[in-house]
């Protein structure tokens, strides 16, 4: 009886042997079969970088970077906002200000970039345009119509009785 149950002992010990490299082989197989999300940008690369150690590269530093995130104001005067650089009136006509929030660039005095965008300021050559309010009426030629019209025919009635 004892030689019997080391025997079974043996022969499980054994299966479980067989049973637990058969696990770890379809373990293995599965790790390469994993697949990423459509939306990871890793999945085309097929790429995975996980070693984060707690936190990326410029992280906290928005409000540093870029300290105003609304809506820009825009100049109340129209014409201010189309007057180009290269314009004498830039510089006299406008009022200089450092207001972060404007959208203007005279408006904006010093303050050189948003974030890690530049803001310089670029010049554009002034595009001239050339109007000219003139009529020209259109002549149309066209010939007379000759029009012959058709004569009636007048049915011939019966008397009346």
């Amino acid at each position: 009886l004892h030689t019997s149950f080391k025997q079974a002992k043996r022969e499980n010990n054994r299966l479980l042997k067989n049973a637990n490299l058969e696990l770890i082989q379809l373990m293995e197989q599965g790790d390469q079969v994993v697949k990423s999300p459509w939306s990871s940008w890793q999945f085309g690369m097929n790429y995975f970088y996980s070693n984060w150690r707690g936190a990326y590269k410029g992280r906290g530093d928005k409000k540093e970077k870029y300290p105003y995130e609304g809506i820009l104001e825009r100049d109340s005067n129209e014409m201010n906002r189309y007057i180009s650089l290269d314009s004498q009136f830039y510089g006299s006509a406008l009022a200089l200000s450092t207001n972060p929030r404007s959208a203007a660039t005279n408006a904006r005095r010093g303050i050189t970039n948003y974030g890690i965008a530049s803001t310089e300021l670029v010049k554009e050559p002034i595009v001239e345009l050339e109007l000219s309010a003139g009529i020209r009426p259109k002549v149309v030629n066209k010939a007379d119509l000759n029009l012959v019209p058709k004569a009636a025919n007048v049915p011939t009635l019966p008397d009346p009785v």
